[in-house]
């Protein structure tokens, strides 16, 4: 796959220029969440159903247990910076001030449902929600990422109207 981008670089310098890093990153992060939702939606709606839905399925050991509650038919796929402790082990990390999400489901179970087992066969909903999203996501993102730096300006230029005046 191939996309065609312009106008990173003075996106880049406009990122760079901002107060702090923190504030960069929390630009970069909001534009980022709010791209993504969409691939989110639809990664939810491919997602399997299970065949029993008021069965109680619990997963995890000790503090780390959690609960999938009765009724709930399909995998929770979520948007989110934050990765389970396992996942979190096998991710590489860019650094401090380097924004990621992470767009998928926390059970431990759910690539058994993508990828299928010798049992049972693959029934796929991550992987056609990023064949399908992947483009439009990079360019909404491109998109928000502007709306949200222009937001930041206008905060910004009043909060430097609000100490000028204070003086």
């Amino acid at each position: 796959m191939k996309i065609k981008l312009e106008g990173l670089k003075e996106l880049d310098q406009a990122i760079g220029a901002l107060r702090t890093k923190a504030m960069a990153k929390a630009v970069l992060e909001r534009a980022l969440l709010e791209a993504a939702k969409p691939m989110q939606e639809m990664a939810q709606t491919l997602a399997p159903g299970r065949d029993d839905p008021n069965k109680v399925i619990t997963y995890g050991k000790g503090d780390n247990k959690r609960v999938r509650q009765p009724g709930t038919t399909k995998a929770l796929v979520q948007i989110g910076k934050k990765l389970t402790k396992r996942q979190a082990a096998m991710a590489r990390k860019q650094g401090k001030h380097f924004a990621e999400i992470y767009v998928g489901t926390r059970d431990a179970k759910a690539h058994l449902e993508e990828f299928g087992s010798i049992n049972q066969p693959p029934k796929p909903f991550m992987r056609p929600a990023f064949a399908a999203e992947a483009e439009p996501t990079i360019r909404r993102f491109v998109d928000t990422l502007t709306t949200e730096l222009n937001k930041t300006a206008e905060r910004e230029a009043r909060r430097t109207a609000r100490l000028a005046k204070k003086g």
